[in-house]
């Protein structure tokens, strides 16, 4: 069972991973996140959502981070990116890290263009979250 006494922010789990990250992995990476706030490797894959619909054997975490980069484009007036964000003109190399633990979920991202400004935000909803929340799910 989970460890739901920790109490761990994800966002700075986030950061401490994302910091000196680049921006062209060809797999995404899945870490188990310790009550210290450590991290370890659990697995990878080229596809995020595969990596997390695997099942991972509990080892006292406390949580999962997931470490991925792709491309990035301007959301259009209704919040959505027009096309693929790979082919719009606008487009910028992303590095992303999210993380899931009792407390909720954290991301930073940052971008090739401007490594050292590194974007967090405490708040998680959509597929990713819903996918990194039941992969952590079955580790209790």
């Amino acid at each position: 069972m989970l460890n739901a006494n920790a109490k761990l922010d994800p966002v700075s789990v986030a950061e401490k991973i994302i910091k000196g990250t680049g921006h062209e992995m060809h797999n995404a990476v899945l870490y188990g996140v310790s009550e210290d706030g450590s991290y370890s490797e659990l697995d990878r894959a080229p596809d995020i959502y595969d990596l997390l619909g695997r099942e991972y054997p509990y080892t006292g975490l406390v949580g999962l981070a997931v470490h991925t980069t792709g491309w990035a484009a301007p959301l259009n007036s209704d919040g959505e990116v027009e096309g693929a964000p790979s082919k719009h003109p606008e487009r910028r190399r992303v590095a992303l890290v999210a993380v899931m633990t009792a407390e909720g979920m954290g991301s930073a991202l940052s971008f090739a263009d401007d490594p050292d400004e590194i974007i967090t935000d405490s708040s998680g909803t959509g597929q990713l979250s819903d996918a990194l929340k039941e992969c952590l799910l079955r580790l209790s």
